[in-house]
């Protein structure tokens, strides 16, 4: 888990803790996705395990992923994929 925002700055994550998931989508790409633990799910993200189910989309011509906590609500785009806890 990494904390940013340490260095004075200002914004939304400004000293909040993020865990990072490893996606790599079907053509090979590798995305790397921040969840910031306490906006998102308080403390079920922290207690979830080392992998969890992705959903890839494209979001303004860019791939992108969701990372879910239990069963996805949508598959989008690419599928389920495995997100690995990094």
């Amino acid at each position: 888990m990494s904390t940013y925002g340490q260095k004075g700055g200002e914004g939304p994550t400004r000293g909040k803790k993020a865990i990072k998931f490893r996606v790599v989508l079907p053509d090979g790409t590798v995305l790397i996705k921040r969840i910031f633990a306490k906006t998102r799910w308080g403390g079920q993200l922290a207690d979830a395990g080392d992998t969890l189910i992705a959903t890839g989309f494209m979001y303004d011509g860019k791939p992108s992923v969701a990372v879910w906590v239990g069963e996805p609500a949508w598959e989008g785009e690419f599928g389920r994929l495995v997100a690995t806890r990094i």
